[in-house]
């Protein structure tokens, strides 16, 4: 139940939010080498932990574009776009996993590049791939 409820929360944003639609299978090659740009926001509360979204690089353009209805904008922009996702996703999710009456502290997001791969088999239950035409993200989500 719980992967459903991270990818239905996660898809449901960049819908919303990007104007980006997921699919159910990735459309590229799974071989080609993938770099991803990975925000992280981290919460605290009667439950802590982080949420943390991994984007391919190729998608950030467009989800910038599209968030900002423009089409020049800086590398910076691009990652305060991702960051700006993964607040949104984060405090949808943060109801999910406790009472929906409490308080959390969620820290600003923290964004870094250079991630070779999305998903860790050993820890499928609390993170989702998602595809879309022009690339894929992984949602993560610790909590303790």
């Amino acid at each position: 139940m719980f992967a459903e409820d991270l990818y239905e929360i996660a898809a449901t944003t960049m819908e919303e939010l990007c104007f980006l639609f997921s699919l159910p299978e990735p459309v590229d090659d799974e071989n080609e080498r993938k770099e991803f740009i990975v925000a992280q926001v981290d919460f605290v509360g009667p439950v802590n932990g982080y949420l943390k979204v991994q984007a391919q690089k190729q998608l950030l353009p467009i989800l910038t574009s599209n968030m900002l209805g423009q089409m020049d904008f800086t590398e910076q922009q691009q990652f305060d776009a991702l960051g700006e996702v993964t607040n949104v996703i984060c405090g949808n999710i943060l109801p999910r996993i406790s009472d929906s009456r409490s308080v959390f502290n969620i820290h600003a997001p923290v964004v870094a590049a250079g991630e070779k791969s999305c998903i860790d088999v050993h820890d499928t239950e609390k993170a989702v791939p998602i595809y879309f035409d022009e690339g894929e993200i992984c949602v993560r989500l610790f909590y303790q």
